[in-house]
């Protein structure tokens, strides 16, 4: 689909605190397991409300952060975002993903974007994965209208920095992320609950993850 141009970017209201909550819940618990540090540093002036493909930005973070996770074997994964030009209804958010990793050397660095590409397969041979997920984040982000950028050094670490303009809703800044999501989300987009249970079936455990935190903000036991 992305490459005959037929990916959908749908454009949602979403709120800003919610989908950085979302992403950090489900990579928090992979570094947590792994044994490395999860960091988070969001400029507190970010609006409160957007309007954009909120599924394919999340998408995009947690694939990054799927593979900053995968590749660092000690150290941490930090997220950062800021808001850096603002024009009319219209602003242009960074979003920063750094980590303490074993880096790249500049060609693969390179190829990074390639199908199936994987790189130092010797070092990395406990890494599973197919090769694509940095080509979709690649194709994602351009067809969102935004831009992606690559940083690394060799056994230190690696820098992703992705630029996406998204229109602002409502202006007040989000603050501090915190765990708890702010009564109005609440009450807007968390009041439907059940008991139920649900047997989830995939055959990729980050969609597994994912799901299984989803389904429980419902109260529903996915197994």
């Amino acid at each position: 689909k992305i490459e005959a141009g037929k990916v959908e970017m749908t454009k949602e209201i979403y709120y800003t605190q919610s989908l950085l909550e979302d992403v950090s819940l489900l990579i928090g618990g992979l570094a947590e397991k792994k044994g490395i540090a999860y960091r988070t540093d969001i400029d507190k002036s970010i609006p409160y409300r957007l309007k954009g493909p909120v599924g394919h930005i999340r998408e995009v973070l947690t694939n990054i952060l799927n593979n900053a996770v995968k590749y660092t074997k000690e150290g941490s994964v930090t997220l950062r975002v800021r808001c850096l030009e603002r024009s009319g209804s219209e602003l242009k958010l960074e979003f920063v993903i750094e980590d303490t990793g074993i880096g790249m050397k500049d060609e693969d660095t390179e190829k990074m974007f390639e199908k199936f590409s994987q790189f130092d397969t010797k070092v990395n041979r406990d890494v599973e994965g197919t090769g694509l997920g940095m080509y979709i984040v690649k194709g994602l982000v351009e067809q969102m209208g935004g831009e992606i950028q690559v940083e690394s050094v060799y056994g230190e670490g690696t820098k992703i920095a992705v630029w996406l303009i998204q229109e602002v809703i409502d202006e007040r800044p989000i603050g501090d992320i915190r765990l708890d999501l702010l009564e109005e989300e609440k009450k807007d987009t968390r009041s439907f609950r059940t008991t139920a249970s649900v047997l989830v079936v995939d055959d990729n455990e980050i969609n597994l993850k994912v799901s299984t935190a989803f389904l429980e903000k419902y109260g529903i036991c996915a197994d």
